[in-house]
């Protein structure tokens, strides 16, 4: 019996998708990803005698409070345009996106001149009053660049999205080590955080505006924003609370940390975080947005995605071992020896945080399957859940009066999460095969 033209499709696909675009794509946006983690590298080891545990302990605070309100600012539209078939409609919704974006900086500039201090008073560290003023800026920069991003997805513009990623990390470092060599304080760390998300979203505004100006002058359509915006509804009602309190979940330690303990082991925390994690984050992201493109064309069509998503995981736990297996291995050893004696304390955090960080490494393509097979519901209840467990975790530790003890539990605790999504998803594409070409086309 001769294979169904759908099967014979399908197929064909799927060797396109696995041969060299997804590997081309993907090497361009991480050779952007390791260049720009290779400058915060070789900036670590300066900033971490320019700048003490403590005053990382108010960046990592500033940078928590932004990395919440920025999972919201564009009420998850932004994510929305890769989906739609025709231009136009994407147009329409990055358009939506950065006008909400907008009016959320506006109403953090707001709210930030009627409570800045009761903020940092509530947050336990009245310093960070001061730098509450940066969190507008902060946010529309943030904002801007994720919806822009994935415009640039849409049009495959990955090189353009690598050079943003290589000039975040650069005008943040940048204006980070200037900052610290004239005794800025913690200021300076913070200013070089919002350098470097400016300098990203300007890029890729500056690619969009020459490159698609014109698309999106001509498509830009109040009726059609308001249709699309209820056509995409899901997303702000479901993947909007998902995402804020995955970002919260993430923050946790941060916000406990301090709570229980000082600003000090927060900072210790956060640098270990800060080299763990960034290239976590942006080699995932690189993989995240080829995989969304790829994923999205393919749902399009009406084609399985099970086989996609489980070589990227596989691929991405492969690039994970040995890194991770180094760090367990010598963490504290490597801590100390690269940032200085008085950060050895990261290296012992670190060693715990990697477990976690590697099962988190492998899950973006699991989480864009969630995305574009409309799972939102499930994520906003896995993370729900996830949260519990993390606030339990950390609260035990500073119960028991031990950071390294809340840590640990906190890292445990992300790993068997992140470990349940992957395989949950990759089950779940299994049994739920794509619709027929002609329903999705039409959804």
């Amino acid at each position: 019996m001769g294979a169904s033209p759908r099967r014979w499709e399908a197929g064909r696909f799927l060797r396109r998708a696995s041969a060299s675009s997804f590997a081309r794509h993907v090497a361009i946006l991480t050779s952007g990803t390791a260049a720009g983690y290779a400058l915060t590298a070789l900036a670590a080891p300066v900033l971490s005698r320019l700048f003490d545990p403590a005053q990382f302990g108010l960046l990592a605070l500033f940078t928590s409070i932004v990395s919440i309100l920025a999972e919201g600012a564009s009420a998850r539209y932004g994510l929305t345009v890769v989906l739609p078939a025709e231009d136009d409609d994407a147009a329409n919704l990055l358009s939506l996106a950065l006008l909400i974006g907008l009016g959320a900086s506006v109403l953090a500039l707001l709210a930030v001149a009627a409570g800045g201090r009761w903020m940092a008073e509530v947050l336990g560290n009245a310093q960070l009053a001061a730098y509450l003023w940066w969190v507008p800026a902060a946010l529309l920069a943030s904002s801007a660049a994720e919806s822009l991003s994935f415009w640039a997805t849409r049009r495959k513009a990955f090189p353009t999205i690598s050079v943003s990623q290589v000039l975040r990390s650069a005008g943040a470092a940048a204006v980070q080590v200037a900052a610290g060599l004239l005794g800025a304080g913690a200021g300076g760390l913070v200013v070089g955080r919002v350098a470097g998300e400016a300098s990203a979203a300007a890029t890729l505004g500056w690619r969009c505006w020459r490159g698609e100006g014109d698309v999106l002058r001509r498509a830009a359509s109040w009726p059609r924003m308001r249709a699309l915006a209820r056509a995409y509804a899901d997303f702000p009602k479901f993947s909007l609370p998902q995402a804020l309190v995955n970002a919260f979940s993430q923050s946790v330690p941060v916000f406990l940390l301090a709570y229980f303990f000082d600003t000090a082991v927060v900072g210790l925390y956060a640098m270990g975080h800060r080299l763990l994690h960034l290239p976590a984050r942006f080699i995932g992201q690189s993989v995240r947005q080829v995989f969304m493109q790829r994923a999205s064309e393919a749902h399009t069509h009406g084609l399985p995605l099970a086989p996609l998503a489980g070589r990227a995981t596989l691929g991405l736990a492969a690039m994970a071992a040995i890194p991770a297996a180094i760090v367990v291995a010598a963490g504290p050893s490597l801590f100390g020896f690269v940032l200085g004696s008085e950060w050895i304390a990261a290296g012992e955090y670190a060693r715990w945080m990697v477990l976690w960080l590697f099962f988190a490494f492998v899950n973006p393509p699991a989480s864009v399957l969630a995305q574009v097979l409309r799972r939102q519901r499930f994520l906003l209840v896995f993370d729900l859940a996830q949260l519990v467990a993390r606030v339990a975790a950390v609260v035990a530790g500073g119960l028991l009066h031990s950071p390294l003890t809340a840590v640990a539990l906190f890292s445990v605790a992300g790993a068997a999460f992140n470990a349940y999504l992957v395989a949950a998803m990759l089950l779940y594409s299994r049994g739920h095969p794509a619709p027929p070409p002609d329903a999705a086309r039409t959804a």
